[in-house]
């Protein structure tokens, strides 16, 4: 809190969110670098009453200097200055959010100023290292000192702008196709930090190289090249068709202007590739509404432009972070992802997370524009049974997420199978699969993980996603663990992607493009299959990897069982296994595969069914 008195008598009482704010120098800042600025705040016609007070938010996320106020020679320091002249000594600075709080003992005179000062040429605050159109710094005024502060109506903001692209990022879509089917190529200008350089304007040239089906190898140069002009926001489109032959294919691309070439994914070509179709999804992340960085703009641009996703939801808390998720932002993002929406190239999904800092968190996903916002800080709906039933099952469904651990591990006493399908294995916080897994996360503990939610019935299908808070949806921020999800679905539109989680037609990776197919008793992952008793059990799986094999395994009832071990250099495989012990009712099993890389890939198990028929099923 910072004390300020100031000698103006006031007769008039001022409004709450009342007088306008500026920042100087207002001048767009590259990410990462250092400087000092000034916020004015500057008081309205009617003046501050005595005891009104001034919030300065200065930014929280991400790399901002912490501000302090005790060391005018250290970085960070904070001082605020009355009418131009006066200069206050007694500052308390909340720094662990980031904000100073001016109390106006005597008010503030019409039109005088508050200003703020935020480092300086001797001692510099560093900026965000994350590109943003408009970091906010919020004011909030008290005006007739009741100690409730609002928000002025337009806050000053700072354009974060990339540095200068130093690498390339490519991208193939889909990852699975028949000869001449559609494809895309999607090539984005990055800097240091993954930001895109929306300022450059340059061209790239690619060509088309085939690798052998299943091991690692250096590859041919194929095909005719292709050429890219970025657009006007940086990045480059190529629309055409798949090769003719069979294969296993990427495309390398080069640009005058960057030292090395960059390589897409593996993309994969076959006869029959299947009657459904992958896609790759980032369901899960967070703009500068509530703890990110961005706009949802911005999140969408760079999870389809950047990252190349065919699918992607932007999920800010609905009560965390700078602000609520209210109607009126909640309506601003539905028109954004309806403008990024384009089925068949691009899905939107419409979800929020829901912030339950007791049973722990889950996101909320919708099958089309209809839902609403139901908040855990509402006393209607703050257990997950009440947030149940105010969605339509038909309609919406939750996912629970960083479920073993920090930063709230899930109460698994909660469950409710027709409203909660699946889980998310793997995120930015690590994975929750079991304790002591590589990349377990943070405090992880064993009866939250997700076996042990399998291990009390819980049918839950497996996704992952990246919970990113950077702005770049699809691509992770090293050294931090990640997330991404495989959804086979029947047709490329927002129905059909909502529906492919509820049936758990889906799997999750920690970021790389790992294709996975898994099927027991001949029901794919996330189904349940009913046998005759005393019956044997066949798998079926396929693996096509983006870097070597390390192991490859069935998981049953939450231990290892079966493995197969590729040779060294082996990249793809398939296999056709017999369980000769039958299985028991209710028994699960997941595919997981490794990689020498460290890329790991989860199916969504299947369960078995003991009965008097040979029948099998899928869930709806």
């Amino acid at each position: 809190m910072v004390l300020i008195g100031c000698g103006q008598g006031i007769d008039v009482l001022g409004g709450d969110g009342t007088g306008r704010a500026i920042i100087e120098p207002d001048s767009p800042v590259t990410v990462g670098t250092s400087g000092a600025w000034r916020i004015r705040y500057q008081a309205p016609d009617e003046g501050l009453a005595p005891g009104a007070g001034v919030v300065f938010r200065l930014p929280l996320y991400w790399e901002w200097t912490v501000p302090q106020a005790v060391a005018p020679g250290r970085p960070g320091y904070v001082r605020a200055i009355v009418d131009g002249t006066r200069e206050v000594d007694d500052i308390v600075v909340h720094s662990g959010i980031h904000v100073v709080q001016v109390i106006l003992a005597r008010g503030l005179s019409p039109g005088k100023e508050v200003v703020l000062e935020y480092g300086s040429a001797e001692s510099p605050v560093r900026a965000d290292s994350f590109s943003e159109d408009a970091q906010a710094f919020i004011v909030e005024v008290d005006g007739d000192g009741d100690g409730r502060h609002v928000p002025i109506d337009e806050p000053p903001t700072l354009r974060m702008v990339a540095r200068e692209a130093i690498q390339l990022a490519a991208t193939v879509s889909p990852s699975l196709s028949a000869p001449g089917d559609s494809i895309r190529v999607t090539v984005a200008p990055l800097d240091g930090f993954d930001n895109l350089d929306e300022a450059y304007r340059g061209s790239w040239i690619g060509t088309l190289w085939e690798f052998d089906l299943e091991r690692i190898g250096d590859g041919r140069e194929v095909g005719n090249p292709i050429s890219f002009v970025a657009g006007e926001r940086g990045t480059g489109l190529w629309r055409g068709k798949a090769p003719e032959e069979t294969g296993r294919y990427r495309y390398r691309i080069e640009g005058t202007d960057f030292d090395e070439p960059a390589w897409s994914e593996p993309f994969t070509v076959r006869k029959t590739p299947g009657q459904r179709k992958l896609i790759w999804a980032d369901l899960h992340g967070h703009s500068a509404l509530t703890d990110g960085t961005g706009s949802a703009d911005d999140y969408h641009y760079y999870a389809r432009w950047v990252s190349g996703l065919d699918a992607a939801c932007l999920t800010d808390h609905d009560r965390h972070g700078m602000a609520p998720l209210d109607s009126v932002a909640w309506d601003e993002q539905r028109r954004v992802a309806e403008s990024h929406h384009e089925p068949g190239d691009y899905v939107t999904l419409m979800g929020y997370e829901y912030t339950n800092w007791i049973s722990g968190h889950r996101n909320v996903y919708f099958r089309d524009l209809s839902g609403r916002v139901f908040s855990a800080a509402d006393s209607a709906t703050d257990t997950p049974e009440e947030l149940w039933e105010h969605l339509d099952p038909d309609l919406a469904l939750t996912v629970p997420h960083h479920t073993a651990g920090e930063p709230v591990p899930v109460d698994w006493n909660h469950h409710d199978p027709r409203m909660e399908p699946v889980v998310e294995i793997a995120s930015v916080h690590g994975v929750s699969e079991a304790v002591n897994v590589p990349d377990s996360v943070r405090g992880a503990r064993a009866e939250n993980t997700v076996r042990a939610a399998l291990a009390r019935g819980h049918r839950l299908g497996f996704i992952a996603s990246g919970d990113g808070h950077v702005g770049h949806p699809g691509r992770q921020l090293k050294p931090f663990p990640w997330g991404l999800c495989g959804l086979w679905v029947d047709r490329h539109d927002r129905a059909d992607t909502f529906d492919a989680i509820r049936r758990r037609s889906s799997f999750g990776t920690n970021g790389p493009r790992i294709v996975i197919r898994f099927s027991a008793g001949g029901t794919p992952m996330g189904g349940e299959v009913q046998l005759p008793m005393e019956s044997e059990l066949a798998f079926v799986g396929e693996v096509i990897g983006t870097g070597s094999l390390e192991s490859v395994e069935i998981i049953k009832n939450g231990a290892p069982w079966l493995a197969r071990t590729p040779a060294e250099g082996v990249h793809s495989m398939r296999f056709d296994l017999l369980d000769p012990v039958p299985p028991n009712d209710g028994d699960s099993y997941y595919l997981r595969v490794r990689q020498v890389d460290g890329g790991t890939a989860w199916s969504s198990p299947v369960w078995t069914l003991n009965g008097p028929s040979g029948s099998v099923r899928q869930v709806p």
